[in-house]
């Protein structure tokens, strides 16, 4: 009925913009880490901790998997710069070039917080690089970096455009979309997102066009 009485009927467009600011994720504790592994790769919890455990034990790569905390000492920025320069000459260089200092980092205090850590801080890599290693550990790994280097960049800032197509009928029959567009990448470009990327598509015209 509704679809009836507003094809071939005018409409105005109005929309609202604003702008978003979406922080990165914070650094991993095992439960996220497996929930992402789950998510991205299907991996079970106990697969992930097996991989995680050997790339504590055996590679030396990432410090301990068994932990709650997704902090860090506070006393850790300089650690943190010997493990992103460690990093840049892994091959992450493009990924650590989107990194502030961390001593500078928007924010600071939420990934330095001894009042967030118990007998272990959140999962990072140990700066001692992989080498070899399995396939599922290459994968893992390269999980804890990128999530590592996230925290330090900046907001991802994202234009949003609400946008509400209102029928010239009788009834007003109101059509309502989202679009979202990015405007500023920061932690997100370590994702490969880039400036004008949308979801979805935008939609042809503007605020104050006639549609149909």
């Amino acid at each position: 009925a509704i679809a009836a009485r507003v094809r071939t009927q005018s409409a105005e467009i109005t929309e609202k913009i604003s702008t978003a600011r979406k922080a990165p994720p914070r650094l991993y504790d095992l439960t996220t880490l497996q929930r992402d592994a789950n998510k991205k790769l299907g991996w079970t919890a106990a697969d992930t901790l097996k991989i995680a455990q050997n790339l504590y034990e055996k590679q030396k790569a990432i410090t301990y998997p068994r932990t709650d905390a997704t902090a860090l000492p506070e006393d850790y920025p300089s650690e943190c710069v010997r493990i992103l320069d460690s990093l840049e000459k892994e091959g992450y260089e493009t990924e650590t070039a989107l990194a502030n200092e961390p001593n500078q980092a928007p924010f600071k205090k939420s990934i330095f917080d001894n009042s967030k850590i118990s007998d272990h801080f959140a999962i990072i890599p140990t700066g001692t690089g992989l080498r070899g290693g399995s396939s599922e550990e290459q994968v893992l790994y390269k999980m804890s970096v990128l999530r590592f280097v996230a925290v330090f960049c900046d907001y991802a800032e994202i234009e949003e455009k609400m946008r509400t197509t209102i029928v010239q009928n009788e009834e007003k029959d109101h059509f309502r979309s989202k679009c979202s567009t990015v405007t500023h990448p920061g932690w997100q470009a370590i994702d490969g997102v880039r400036v004008g990327d949308s979801k979805p598509a935008p939609l042809p015209g503007q605020h104050g066009d006639k549609a149909t």
